[in-house]
C-alpha cells in the first residue's frame, strides 16, 4: 500500500499520510470478501480501492471479482469532481429550470464530456449536432443549450425541457422576466427596507450576507439599484425584487 502513487509522492514531498486512509483501502477490499462479489463498478480514483478487494478475496480463498471503472465527471467549475461537499453540482431531482439554467454554466471544454456521460446521444449524433451548429457565430452556446435539453429532457420530460429552454432565453439572453416569479406577501401599508424585504424571502442564512448582497449592489426593484440596506421605502403591490443572480420575487400584500 505503500507504494501507491498518491502516497509516495506525499512522502516524497514530506507530507503527512493519516492512518485513516490507510485503513480506508482494506475496509473497504473487504467488503468485496463478504459479499463474495463477482463485479465491483466505481470512478476511476477508486481503482486502488477495488483491486486491493481483488487481492483480499484471493486470501481469502476466493475467485477476484472484476474490476470496472468509469470516467470521473467534473463538476460545473470545471477543476474537481462533482460533489455535494464542493458545491459544484447538478442534482438530479432539481426542478427543470434550475437544472437547465446549471448545466448552461457549465465549463466549455466539459461539453463534449458532459455529452458522453450524461446523455443518450451516440458520438455519431453528438458530432452532426456540432457540426449543424458549426457556423453560427452562436456555436458554443447552441451546443450547450442542446446539452442542457437532452439532460433535462431525461431527467424530467421533454415539455418541462422545452419550458426550461424558452425561460433560459427569456431571463438570461432576452434579459426578460420569467413567468413564475415567487410572491413575496409584506406589510405594504408601512414603509419597509430592502433588509427587511430579503428577510421575508427565508432564503438566506444571515442578516450579514443580505446587507453584504446588497452593498455590493447584487439588489434591484423594478430595475434600479439599491444598495442602502436600512434605507425606508413606501412601495407598491406587484414591484419586482431581484436579488443576485437568480432570485426574483414580486410584492404582494
Amino acid at each position: 500500500m505503500i507504494k501507491r502513487k498518491s502516497f509516495q509522492n506525499r512522502f516524497d514531498a514530506g507530507k503527512a499520510v493519516h492512518g485513516n486512509e490507510l485503513i480506508y483501502p482494506y475496509l473497504q477490499g473487504y467488503d468485496s470478501v463478504e459479499l463474495n462479489a463477482d463485479i465491483e463498478i466505481g470512478g476511476s480514483d477508486q481503482l486502488f480501492n477495488m483491486m486491493f478487494g481483488r487481492d483480499l478475496q484471493q486470501k481469502y480463498g476466493q475467485e477476484p471479482q472484476v474490476v470496472m471503472t468509469t470516467p470521473l465527471l467534473e463538476g460545473l467549475d470545471g477543476n474537481l469532481k462533482m460533489s455535494k461537499s464542493l458545491g459544484n453540482t447538478v442534482g438530479v431531482e432539481e426542478n427543470p429550470n434550475d437544472m437547465y439554467m446549471k448545466i448552461m454554466k457549465v465549463n466549455d471544454e466539459l461539453v463534449d464530456k458532459y455529452f458522453s456521460l450524461l446523455t443518450n446521444l451516440n458520438h455519431m449524433q453528438v458530432n452532426s449536432i456540432k457540426n449543424s451548429y458549426r457556423n453560427l457565430d452562436t456555436y458554443e452556446i447552441d451546443l450547450k443549450k442542446k446539452l442542457a435539453y437532452e439532460i433535462t429532457s431525461m431527467l424530467h420530460n421533454s415539455s418541462e425541457a422545452r419550458d426550461a429552454q424558452e425561460n433560459f432565453e427569456k431571463v438570461v439572453q432576452n434579459k426578460d422576466l420569467p413567468t413564475n416569479i415567487e410572491d413575496l406577501c409584506m406589510d405594504l401599508d408601512r414603509k419597509i427596507t430592502p433588509l427587511e424585504i430579503l428577510q421575508g424571502t427565508n432564503a438566506y442564512s444571515s442578516n450579514s450576507n443580505i446587507r453584504r448582497l446588497i452593498q455590493q449592489r447584487g439588489f434591484s426593484i423594478d430595475g434600479q439599484i439599491v444598495d442602502d440596506p436600512f434605507i425606508e421605502m413606501k412601495l407598491e403591490p406587484g414591484a419586482i425584487i431581484k436579488a443576485g443572480k437568480k432570485n426574483i420575487y414580486k410584492l404582494s400584500y
